[in-house]
């Protein structure tokens, strides 16, 4: 995969003659991380199932769609989801692009800002959206934050709630991320590989990261599918367990951005299981390898 990460001087989403390219913009395919050239260049190898993202460089915005979730990433699945998941999953993307562009747009940003954090919103039925849309939003239009992010659980299982959801949270008027959580898996999913193609359609990779002002806010996918067939737990309707872990190339791609940010750089760390707890319960598998990706860093 190739492209360009370039300054959207018209803001059309487009790269225009004369829009000029943005150089050491890092570029990632879930596993390398690139940064581009001068000419806002970039080359990845990639797979059959592959997700091109950029992450996000202060001082520059991501355009974002009519539901306000920027639009970081370019989806290459060319067959799409497997069939049988319980919802819908990724269309065919086809042949891969010749050019896989990614527009920002310029805007100062402050060492000091706000930001919303939501956790467990987890509506079960549309009269539970109604109570997001009544009770929370009202509150919080106007907000002084600079983006939003749920951390996971962001629905109760049904899938399809996915479009009401996010246009009610946009209300709020500010970008949104996204974490995956355990009630946002495909529970027809074979195993914990396409657990997450809903989640994907909407919001795109499970995990990634950007930065805003002086700091990165890295998102990491902890929760392990355990498959049709395995549940144990008894909370996910018969359909499949899961544990808390964190994927070994998750840790690789970490490892990678990390090795482009400067040490003294203020890193936040969002997953939707505990990383760690007093009686063990929910501790993460393989926090330890993370803990020393970290380790040194003072902030």
């Amino acid at each position: 995969a190739t492209g360009q990460v370039f300054l959207d001087s018209n803001k059309n989403g487009l790269l225009d003659a004369g829009e000029r390219g943005i150089a050491g913009v890092r570029v990632s395919n879930g596993l390398d991380v690139v940064t581009t050239t001068d000419e806002g260049r970039y080359t990845l190898p990639v797979d059959e199932q592959s997700i091109i993202f950029i992450t996000k460089p202060r001082d520059y915005a991501i355009p974002v769609n009519a539901h306000m979730l920027p639009q970081f990433y370019y989806i290459h699945q060319p067959k799409g989801s497997p069939e049988g998941l319980r919802y819908q999953g990724i269309d065919p993307t086809g042949p891969l692009p010749g050019s896989i562009d990614f527009p920002l747009l310029p805007r100062p940003e402050e060492e000091s800002f706000e930001a919303l954090l939501f956790a467990d919103t987890q509506p079960q039925t549309n009269r539970e959206l109604d109570y997001i849309r009544e009770d929370i939003i009202p509150e919080l239009i106007g907000t002084k934050a600079v983006f939003g992010m749920t951390m996971g659980d962001i629905l109760f299982d049904d899938l399809s709630m996915f479009p009401r959801y996010n246009s009610i949270i946009s209300k709020i008027g500010i970008p949104w991320y996204n974490v995956p959580g355990n009630h946002e898996m495909n529970f027809k999913a074979k195993n914990d590989q396409y657990s997450l193609e809903t989640f994907k359609r909407f919001f795109g990779p499970p995990y990634y990261s950007f930065e805003y002002g002086n700091a990165l806010f890295v998102v990491l996918d902890n929760i392990e599918y355990q498959g049709t067939g395995e549940a144990d737990t008894g909370d996910i309707r018969g359909s499949g367990g899961y544990k808390a872990s964190i994927s070994s190339r998750q840790l690789r791609w970490l490892a990678n951005e990390l090795s482009y940010v400067p040490e003294e750089t203020l890193v936040f760390v969002a997953t939707h299981a505990p990383l760690g707890s007093e009686n063990r319960y929910y501790s993460t598998e393989n926090r330890e390898k993370q803990f020393r990706l970290l380790a040194g860093r003072p902030n």
